[in-house]
């Protein structure tokens, strides 16, 4: 893979090639207005655990494939992975192979690197990931669906509030240890939905001694993940978390003790798992999720 800074060519045309643009005002300005365009999303922490890769004219990104490092403790064994994610390309500059050329070089960096590499992939580029090596996997997910007694226990935390925001992080180190494949030391990708898409949804519970985000609908509640430590049961904490005796709760997790629950697979709109023939797979022995919170 070229160093970054260095020009490629690519169809008759000169790019350069960058996967370090937190220290490039102009190209990381760029990048955010993409993503905004694109995905209508913005990514506060750019560096480190998270790294696009760019190909750019100018101050002008034209293309991105952004590498997401991600520690795992799948059932007790440390695992590092790489998501692959924020696959784009401007208009204008489509159909040029911008895409193809940072995937294979992204691919040529982090092949033998890791212990799996994987992505999210939406339905109209189903047929481009194959090309690479990647083939589907289906996902599963835990309902937790027994009646009985129950009393609603959370907390609701707030993020603005220094309190709050340091007790979310202090369970987050603690870990998530009702789940048997869990995403750790990744601050930046927690912080993500702890600040962004789930800054609505953090509860503190405390007689249990956790956070959980979870958001309630009629009837279900949708348990993202459980962080910090605990000497409860994780029934009891699902008792303690719905508002009603027959509320169903879905997990964004796979659990430690499976038993307790109905499993089925999970279906997300235009959302597929992808994963690297070249490392792991371990959704193909047994059936789970990666974590919600673990999705960049």
């Amino acid at each position: 893979m070229p160093n970054s800074g260095e020009s490629v060519c690519i169809g008759g045309r000169t790019y350069r090639f960058c996967s370090r643009i937190a220290g490039e005002p102009k190209l990381l300005e760029s990048f955010h207005e993409l993503t905004q365009r694109t995905f209508q999303i913005h990514i506060d922490s750019v560096g480190g655990d998270y790294e696009p890769h760019v190909l750019a004219q100018g101050d002008t990104v034209c293309a991105n494939v952004s590498v997401n490092k991600i520690p795992f403790l799948d059932r007790g064994r440390r695992r590092f992975y790489i998501q692959l994610g924020t696959v784009m390309t401007r208009e204008g500059w489509r159909g040029r192979g911008l895409s193809r050329w940072l995937m294979q070089a992204v691919l040529a960096e982090w092949e033998g690197r890791c212990d799996a590499l994987y992505l999210f992939a939406n339905d109209s580029v189903l047929d481009f990931y194959p090309r690479f090596g990647f083939a589907a996997q289906a996902e599963h997910e835990f309902v937790y669906e027994r009646p009985g007694k129950t009393a609603f226990e959370g907390v609701k935390l707030s993020m603005a509030r220094p309190g709050d925001a340091a007790l979310a992080m202090e369970k987050y180190r603690q870990g998530s240890l009702y789940s048997d494949f869990a995403m750790t030391e990744n601050l930046d990708l927690y912080r993500y939905y702890a600040n962004g898409l789930l800054r609505d949804s953090a509860y503190h519970l405390e007689r249990h001694g956790v956070v959980v985000f979870a958001d309630f609908e009629p009837g279900l509640v949708r348990c993202y993940d459980i962080l910090g430590r605990s000497g409860s049961p994780i029934e009891a904490i699902l008792r303690s978390l719905r508002r009603g005796a027959d509320d169903r709760v879905i997990l964004g997790f796979t659990p430690r003790d499976t038993a307790l629950f109905v499993c089925r697979r999970h279906e997300e709109p235009d959302t597929t798992l992808m994963v690297h023939r070249s490392g792991e797979n371990r959704l193909a022995a047994a059936r789970g999720m990666f974590p919600f919170l673990s999705r960049a």
